[in-house]
């Protein structure tokens, strides 16, 4: 997983009111975990009528990195964005089978998908606040919070996502040497986020336990999975999008 993305000046990109590109070396049939080499692994165990034996995985993505539509070309007034990990980008799954495309399919309207591999509450707020300094207001916004105990490491040519896979980086282990330091930040994030969106439709959900029960949130366990057999596959993804439709009722 590559978790690094260098930029020319962070700073720069806050003041300018975009939000934070992700690492475009992604593979149009690969991404992040859900590599080649995981995938020719798993074709050694996985049984012969197994779904990605003979379906590709395609993943188009927009200028800034995202699994959207350019930005310019978006209509924010009129969809919904989604924010969240790797679950809402889609490792793992075509580009017609994220929870945002299902979602859009559900409502008839269009679903940004601003979900980042690897990324944090604390990212996913900082896009938040660019969204709504920025952009027109959308439609709604659901947040499909990330594990609380990751976080983003700042720095002026760089930005890093720290989680359980980089245990030694320095700030990580500052940042998670105590988990009221965690928990207070997602605690705080989620008040934000519903202060930012308290006049349109917002809803907000984990993939993660732990995360679910400290903001008392929907909890969605996934029933099946994607290729990569970690994050979850075209059925849960169908499940939670039909969920969050009768949740935001629109």
């Amino acid at each position: 997983m590559q978790n690094r993305l260098i930029f020319s000046s962070v700073p720069k990109l806050i003041k300018s009111n975009q939000f934070l590109p992700i690492d475009a070396k992604i593979e149009k049939h690969f991404a992040g975990y859900d590599s080649k080499e995981l995938f020719e692994k798993n074709l050694k165990i996985m049984p012969e009528d197994w779904y990605y034996r003979n379906n590709i995985v395609n993943y188009t993505r927009n200028k800034q990195g995202y699994r959207t539509k350019n930005f310019k070309e978006i209509d924010w007034a009129n969809s919904l964005v989604m924010f969240g990990c790797s679950n809402v980008f889609g490792i793992g799954v075509d580009n017609t089978n994220t929870i945002a495309v299902h979602l859009s399919n559900l409502l008839k309207v269009p679903v940004v998908n601003l979900g980042v591999e690897g990324s944090s509450i604390n990212y996913s707020l900082h896009n938040a606040t660019i969204l709504r300094h920025s952009y027109p207001m959308p439609l709604g916004v659901i947040n499909l919070w990330t594990h609380y105990s990751r976080t983003v490491y700042y720095n002026k040519r760089y930005l890093e996502n720290c989680g359980d896979w980089n245990k030694s980086h320095h700030y990580f282990s500052a940042w998670s040497n105590d988990d009221s330091h965690s928990e207070s930040y997602a605690l705080i994030a989620s008040k934000t986020s519903n202060i930012y969106w308290e006049k349109i439709k917002h809803y907000e959900a984990s993939l993660f336990p732990d995360t679910g029960r400290l903001l008392n949130c929907d909890i969605y366990i996934p029933t099946d999975f994607a290729r990569d057999l970690v994050h979850p596959g075209i059925n849960s993804n169908k499940m939670i999008a039909e969920k969050i439709a009768n949740k935001i009722n629109l």
